[in-house]
């Protein structure tokens, strides 16, 4: 029986081959990239004519499906590098000549698998890698031992090549990944994919937008294998070898949504369907194809937008959102047809909707069924947002297992079952740990004596630039031949750079561009009308990092543009910065996707245009190569006159430092208003266990600010309307939000309590149960003086009993007994399960005076009725924490063990359901 991990043939033309079959890339695309490429045309227009038969066709390809941002940054080592050693693994190595066209095309051949900084990795890949598994055949054994060279430790004593570590938004590299041997999961990705593809490989990078039952989100590989995609953690190398073992498969049956990326647009988009997958969005130059039903099963949403008038609201965007990181974030988007009906599919769950048209807007939450559709009305309307509560559930983890279609999803064939080849010993070589593991070559101040003699005798304080030194890993001797060459002159700018650098930008730089910036940015303050005190020249002047930019050498390209512009002061010096852009840089737009980080300002001021956030970028690196102190900001430009900032737009130089040119400048520049949210859990705070967010409305969904501005206990927004959500999860994962919707007025400081307890009436039996109790035990135990206690007397009385199994050897276990003990309206019992337990309570004295009766219950012997795997597991099972209903037909109504703060407020909700059930006996239910 095959793993149901086997998924299904991707493009509908994968048994095709010749270039004819996928030649996707026109004439019109080709010639309008070679414009768009400004100054570098030259170079793509070289590369294009190098080759003939398929080489060109494959060369075509890239140059038509190029973002917008790479077009004049492209370099002949990367595009030749790329055509060359794609063509080598498809001529030398066994498994790449078995790669049909089309699927080499999209997912072996491409140079950039997300938004990294661009690096010409192919031919280091290849050479260390190619003579590695040359005798090999299989594909799928490649696949798992390129994860092996990635993700283990080659010798003993050193981490691996690569291991997570959470970095900032912006991708690495694949070099910079191994240069400094960390990256988030999708750096980790990213470098798996450029080493298999380095091979050919099909490789390609699949993702989920974010978790449903769980915060954060994550991305993954598929790699092509006997004409199968097949999943992998990229540098997390499973214990399967047959690519049949992944960390994360139980939360992906549970996932929302599941996405791949596709460079180029497939032959096939125009039919809007592949074979097994459907394309969920695409340009006209990329794809992401909706995998999400080769994971788990699926249901459609088919949402109903209509006006108040009760006509179809055609062309509106709808979104389904899950709650993660305390916001309603987006995992799906359609828009309406003409009749108004959206129909997004989804993983089985639950989902907040919302439409929105303008200033109208609807929302809804909606559970999704199992291969089966929903529908949903939502009628557009000036409501202020969602106020209230409401539960996103899930299925179980066994619930999502289940799938009984799962064998009929997966294909004949696909790689033979059995170990394979000993694929570790081609993969872990400890001799050549000293040429490829970078982070062995970390700096050592102790071992680089002239280095950190240098740096203490020209700084006063050395400790920053060292500490940039250690943190920029293998690219160390980069940064230190800039400080060592920058002189006496320039080794405090140049410390002070590298001390602000990003951890990703020390490991991209070098010293030829460090030198550069620093040399531009001292010579534009030497030239300069005004004085600039240090704080502003090297926070806004020096500084090289600007928006989700990477790193890059754009000071001397901007001041060769614009350094004739140089005026008496900052604001006419400005002016003249911002009608030459307005003139000089066209707004585009342009296809890239996933495949399309913000280009740097060298290329946007090369290629004579860029987006409105690109030119933005320009516009800053131009007036900080001009020593005017500039930043982007709220959409613009924002510059220094030497007493405030002012906004500068781009492309609208007549209203220059205009702070009310429209309603958005408006709102930036008045006091802003302060908000305070103060979550609550059983009239307690909640002392930040639940996450919370603040959202503003987009136009298709109330998105989350990604920053917030803290100021004390409150935090700083501009006035407006705001969406505040915030809520917690029970242990399968199921989201319990509250919304409050906010109008912020300027200089007002508003306090808002949230409480967070959800109305025992809507949790269901997973979220009240540790584990089903379908008879209550009988105790007998003793007190501390030698009496005996026996539950079934005590549950006898009537009265509800919470029963409470502790340790005094465990923190958690002290911490919490005070919070059972605070508890009114039952009867607390607190076993002991120490041996000797009544002197060890005695000799700890903390949970002295709780008027809690204490039973004793030496080693646990009784718990184990209740608990069973308590012996193995005592450390995680205790504190258990029960309330029993009383009376002859005593049942659990609650359970908890393990540490939760929360029992004491949870503890509380269910006493009082208990009381009005008892009032009303009619309506009582079983909990």
């Amino acid at each position: 029986m095959r793993h149901r991990w086997v998924l299904v043939l991707v493009l509908g033309l994968a048994c095709a081959s010749g270039p004819a079959m996928a030649q996707v890339a026109t004439d019109d695309r080709i010639g309008r990239n070679l414009e768009w490429a400004g100054e570098n045309a030259a170079v793509l227009q070289g590369f294009l004519d190098a080759y003939e038969g398929e080489r060109r066709a494959a060369a075509e390809f890239l140059v038509a499906n190029m973002p917008a941002g790479d077009l004049a940054v492209a370099t002949p080592e990367l595009l030749r590098g790329t055509v060359d050693y794609a063509f080598r693994a498809r001529e030398e190595l066994a498994w790449a000549r078995e790669v049909p066209w089309e699927v080499f095309l999209h997912f072996v051949l491409p140079y950039r698998v997300a938004e990294e900084r661009l690096d010409p990795w192919r031919g280091y890949f290849y050479e260390r890698l190619a003579p590695r598994f040359r005798g090999l055949e299989d594909a799928a054994d490649v696949a798992h031992g390129v994860n092996l060279w990635l993700g283990r430790c080659p010798a003993e004593g050193l981490p691996p090549r690569v291991r997570f570590v959470q970095t900032e938004f912006r991708d690495q590299g694949p070099l910079e990944t191994l240069r400094g041997g960390t990256g988030r999961c999708e750096e980790m990705m990213v470098t798996y994919i450029a080493a298999a593809r380095s091979l050919g490989i099909p490789a390609r990078s699949v993702w989920t937008p974010w978790w449903a039952t769980g915060d954060n989100n994550h991305a993954w590989v598929e790699v092509w294998a006997e004409g199968q995609w097949y999943p992998l953690g990229g540098c997390e190398p499973g214990s399967d070898p047959r690519l049949r073992s992944t960390w994360f498969s139980g939360r992906a049956e549970r996932a929302a949504a599941i996405r791949a990326a596709c460079f180029g647009r497939p032959a096939t988009a125009a039919e809007g369907r592949l074979r097994g997958e459907t394309i969920d969005a695409a340009g006209e130059n990329f794809a992401i194809l909706d995998t999400t039903g080769l994971y788990s099963r699926t249901g459609v949403i088919e949402a109903v937008a209509t006006r108040r008038d009760g006509s179809p609201a055609a062309g509106v965007p709808v979104t389904a959102s899950v709650f993660n990181y305390g916001g309603l974030r987006v995992v799906d988007q359609g828009r309406t047809g003409p009749g108004g009906v959206a129909r997004l599919r989804m993983g089985i769950g639950g989902y907040f909707l919302a439409a929105g048209d303008g200033p109208e807007r609807a929302w809804a939450v909606v559970q999704t069924v199992p291969d089966g559709t929903v529908r949903v009305e939502m009628v557009l309307g000036d409501g202020p947002g969602p106020e209230g509560d409401f539960w996103l559930r899930y299925p179980t983890p066994a619930e999502a297992a289940h799938r009984p279609d799962a064998e009929e999803a997966v294909p004949a064939g696909g790689p033979p079952e059995g170990p394979g080849p000993d694929l570790a010993a081609l993969a872990l070589d400890p001799a050549e740990v000293p040429a490829d593991v970078c982070r062995a070559a970390r700096f050592d101040p102790d071992r680089e004596e002239f280095v950190s003699g240098h740096l203490r005798e020209h700084l006063a304080d050395p400790g920053p630039a060292l500490g940039a030194l250690g943190d920029a890993a293998g690219n160390w001797r980069e940064l230190a031949e800039a400080l060592v060459r920058a002189g006496p002159e320039g080794i405090e700018d140049m410390a002070w750079l590298l001390s602000s650098l990003a951890h990703l930008d020390r490991l991209a730089a070098t010293a030829e561009a460090l030198l550069e910036h620093v040399r531009e940015a001292r010579a534009a303050r030497g030239a300069a009308a005004w004085e600039l005190p240090d704080d502003l020249y090297r926070g806004q002047v020096l500084a090289v990092s600007m928006g989700s930019c990477h790193f890059s050498a754009w000071r001397g390209e901007a001041r060769r543009r614009f350094g004739d512009l140089a005026a008496a002061d900052r604001r006419a010096t400005a002016l003249g910065v911002n009608r030459r852009v307005a003139s000089t840089l066209a707004r585009r737009g342009g296809g890239g996707g996933r495949f399309a980080p913000p280009a740097p300002p060298e290329a946007t001021l090369r290629a004579g245009g860029g987006s409105d956030h690109e030119v933005a970028l320009a516009t800053v690196a131009a007036l900080r190569a001009l020593a005017v102190p500039a930043r982007e900001s709220g959409g613009w430009v924002e510059f220094h006159d030497g007493t405030g900032w002012l906004p500068l737009y781009p492309h609208d130089p007549d209203h220059l430092g205009d702070r009310g040119r429209d309603a958005a400048a408006s709102a930036r520049y008045v006091e802003p208003a302060r908000l305070v949210p103060r979550l609550v859990r059983g009239g307690r705070p909640d002392e930040g266990r639940s996450a919370w967010a603040l959202s503003r409305w987009g136009g298709a969904s109330w998105e989350p600010l990604r920053q917030l501005d803290a100021e004390g206990d409150a935090v700083r927004v501009e006035p407006g309307d705001y969406l505040l959500t915030a809520g917690l999860r029970n242990r399968n994962g199921d989201a319990y939000v509250r919304c409050l919707p906010l109008r912020l007025a300027s200089g007002e400081r508003r306090e808002v309590e949230v409480a967070l307890d959800p109305p025992y009436e809507t949790r269901r039996e997973v979220d009240l149960l540790v584990r089903p109790l379908a008879e209550v035990p009988d105790l007998g135990l003793p007190l501390e003086d030698g009496t005996a206690r026996r539950l079934s007397t005590v549950l006898a009385e009537g009265r509800p009993v919470v029963l409470a199994f502790f340790t005094t050897r465990h923190e958690p276990c002290i911490r919490m007994i005070p919070l059972v003990a605070a508890v009114r309206g039952a009867r607390v019992v607190a076993v002991c399960t120490d041996e000797g337990g009544a002197a060890a309570l005695r000799a700890d004295g903390r949970l002295a005076d709780l008027g809690v009766e204490f039973w004793f219950d030496p080693g646990g012997r009784e718990a184990a009725r209740f608990i069973p795997d308590l012996a193995g597991h005592e450390a995680e099972r205790l504190p258990s924490v029960l309330l029993l209903s009383g009376g002859p037909a005593s049942r659990a109504v609650y359970w908890c063990e393990g540490y939760d703060l929360n029992v004491g407020s949870d503890l509380g909700s269910a006493l009082e359901a208990l009381s009005r059930a008892a009032a009303q006996p009619a309506r009582r239910r079983a909990y």
